[in-house]
């Protein structure tokens, strides 16, 4: 049994290599003589293996912590982090991540512990549950502390940096990234080179969303500039993204165009699926801003798709809202509306604030085109109030102009 374990933990660190080559290693105890993990020539190698070996991996994780081999019962979790990551597959993230958390609590190993709240807190994120992925990555920062693990501590206040922007509270994801990014420029060229980029797309992102772009678009390029001279690929995709928005809100909407193209193209280059799906939607609204509303409509069932097979509902949900938009571009206004109440009905699930406050007013847009007046005031006034817990400029403005209407 041990033989067989210790084989899928280092075959998982050999796949974890292969998917993320960044990611910090975890110290291993070498394999029992005799046993040889695989070795993948490429990136669509170890995600071949990942996609056969998902039911036994749990499988293991579990036989693990029955046999009382908490070590191995935590490793195999904390490697399978960036693997679980790139295909939301959250049923076995979720069951291996706890089972991983009790094995090292048991062992009373805090980086073990650290790790496992890490991944638990990661997944919290992507399936949108925050304020539990707030408390597993503050877990995993006050253990990184306490081991004077620098390199862990920026990691994790960028990725609480990452929830308080999911969350719309700007000024506190600002802070946080700006503190993970003087910590690793601290730890010398080797991490700022590596870290640097992301932290910078980052802070271009809150830049974004309050409505300072000249700030945006120079953080943006030089992290863009960052990820390209270290062959980041997934950082460039991510930045082009970025850019792309930045662009069209500038008015340079075929760049904005071209930047989403760039980066989709890299999604499927890597046959990264939740890549593609988040990118398509930046990509739908450079082609809604061309004026290419057929596109963007292909765009967004596409990003739709991608999300629900992935398990993303929010970003499911996003892409109903602006198949909205894009069907008001076309006046056909009861299909917008239709597709708003669905975006608002999952936002609303959710109790995602901003975003409910965005398919409100979509759908209210799209009633009072089709001549629904006292509906469309309705969903304007419940827009308006679900704004008053944002300070923003860009929610200032849109304050300013539902009051505007209501009048």
């Amino acid at each position: 049994m041990q033989r067989v374990l210790a084989w899928y933990v280092h075959s998982a660190n050999a796949a974890r290599t292969r998917f993320k080559a960044t990611e910090p290693p975890l110290p291993l105890d070498p394999p029992p003589s005799g046993v040889e993990p695989p070795t993948f020539a490429d990136y669509d190698a170890a995600l071949r293996w990942y996609e056969q070996e998902r039911g036994s991996l749990l499988a293991a994780a579990q036989t693990a912590e029955k046999a009382g081999l908490d070590r191995l019962a935590w490793q195999l979790p904390a490697l399978l982090r960036p693997l679980h990551a790139r295909l939301n597959t959250f049923d076995e993230w979720f069951a291996m991540g706890e089972i991983g958390l009790r094995a090292a609590r048991r062992e009373g190993d805090r980086t073990g512990q650290a790790e496992l709240l890490t991944s638990l807190g990661k997944a919290y994120t992507q399936s949108h549950r925050l304020t539990e992925a707030a408390e597993h990555h503050e877990g995993a920062l006050t253990l990184r502390r306490e081991l004077g693990d620098r390199l862990g501590e920026g990691l994790a206040l960028n990725a609480i940096g990452l929830i308080r922007l999911r969350s719309r509270q700007l000024d506190a994801a600002e802070a946080k990234f700006a503190e993970s990014l003087a910590l690793f420029q601290a730890l010398g060229s080797a991490q700022r080179r590596r870290w640097e980029p992301t932290l910078l797309a980052n802070l271009a992102t809150v830049s974004y969303e309050a409505g300072r772009l000249d700030e945006a678009l120079d953080h943006i390029q030089q992290a863009l500039a960052g990820h390209r001279e270290r062959g980041d690929q997934g950082g460039e995709g991510n930045a082009l993204h970025i850019l792309s928005a930045i662009q069209r809100e500038r008015g340079d909407s075929q760049g904005g165009l071209q930047s989403a193209q760039s980066a989709v193209a890299i999604a499927l280059r890597h046959r990264n699926r939740a890549w593609e799906g988040y990118w398509l939607l930046d990509l739908g609204k450079a082609q809604q801003a061309t004026g290419e509303a057929d596109e963007a409509l292909v765009s967004y069932q596409r990003s739709a798709v991608l999300h629900r097979q992935l398990g993303d509902r929010m970003r499911e949900a996003r892409a109903w809202h602006h198949t909205g938009e894009t069907y008001g571009q076309l006046h056909r206004f009861d299909d917008a509306a239709a597709f708003h109440r669905r975006a608002a009905a999952t936002q609303r699930e959710f109790n995602d604030p901003w975003q409910l406050a965005m398919a409100l007013d979509g759908l209210a847009t799209a009633l009072h085109q089709a001549g629904a007046e006292d509906s469309a005031r309705q969903h304007w006034s419940d827009a308006l109030d679900l704004l008053a817990g944002f300070d923003d400029t860009r929610a200032a403005g849109m304050r300013t102009r539902l009051t505007t209407v209501l009048r």
